[in-house]
């Protein structure tokens, strides 16, 4: 079996696999996930990894599982903030640290939303998997439509189970959770789920957790674009920089 990570920067593209361990004539069986995080230039300049543990195992464990793997989601997250990449390129690689969550892995799909220019209006920033259907009408998203325009209206987390009776073949579940700082809505995460799939506390709470964080990150890197802006204007007028 080849490993997925080496698969991953090799093809640029996510991988998964399931894979069998045997000691002491017990089998565990677990679930590994690559992301690879490319730069602006389109080179891998990391791997992300997961690892689920398939063995049945209590509740207790699993609780300690969740809360483990989403500390080390938000690790990955907050190491790369700080990393010189456009706030584009950050979300691109902040979605790709998302799925990498277990819960949301099995469908690997979502889109980053952020207003920008227009405060008003939704503006698809980075997205995975993301349907076609609704790639074409979802580059900007005014708010109060559709349930990302919600989620950003009313400053509160938006679920959709995909069932409703008009919903077309390509129907998914969606969670969309607003960034706020401040009071003022930055932008909206919106993970995908198979059609169907129930609400989550976990999920929510991680999700929660991921959007506080992205509200300081986003904020701090659109200040830095901002004064990047002035003192270029600064220097062609040939007045020193604000460094």
């Amino acid at each position: 079996l080849v490993c997925p990570t080496c698969k991953a920067l090799g093809s640029k593209e996510t991988q998964e696999a399931i894979m069998k361990v045997s000691s002491n004539n017990e089998n565990s069986v677990y679930k590994v996930i690559s992301f690879p995080v490319e730069n602006e230039e389109g080179e891998v300049m990391a791997v992300i990894e997961t690892v689920e543990d398939f063995t049945k195992v209590d509740a207790q464990d699993q609780e300690i599982r969740h809360n483990y793997l989403a500390q080390a989601v938000m690790n990955s997250l907050l190491r790369f903030s700080l990393e010189n990449i456009s706030l584009e390129g950050f979300l691109k690689c902040t979605l790709n640290i998302i799925l990498s969550f277990p819960s949301f892995s099995s469908q690997s799909m979502g889109a980053i939303f952020i207003a920008e220019g227009d405060p008003q209006v939704l503006v698809m920033k980075a997205k995975n998997k993301f349907p076609q259907a609704l790639d074409k009408d979802h580059l900007q998203i005014s708010f109060e439509e559709g349930i990302c325009g919600r989620a950003a209206s009313l400053r509160t987390p938006q679920f959709d189970d995909g069932l409703k009776k008009d919903s077309g073949p390509e129907a998914c579940a969606h969670y969309c959770y607003p960034i706020i700082y401040a009071g003022n809505t930055l932008g909206v995460v919106d993970i995908c789920m198979e059609k169907g799939h129930k609400q989550d506390r976990k999920e929510m709470e991680f999700l929660n957790t991921v959007a506080t964080a992205l509200a300081g990150v986003i904020q701090r890197k659109k200040e830095e674009r901002h004064l990047s802006q002035i003192n270029d204007c600064l220097l062609s007028l040939g007045v020193n920089s604000l460094d």
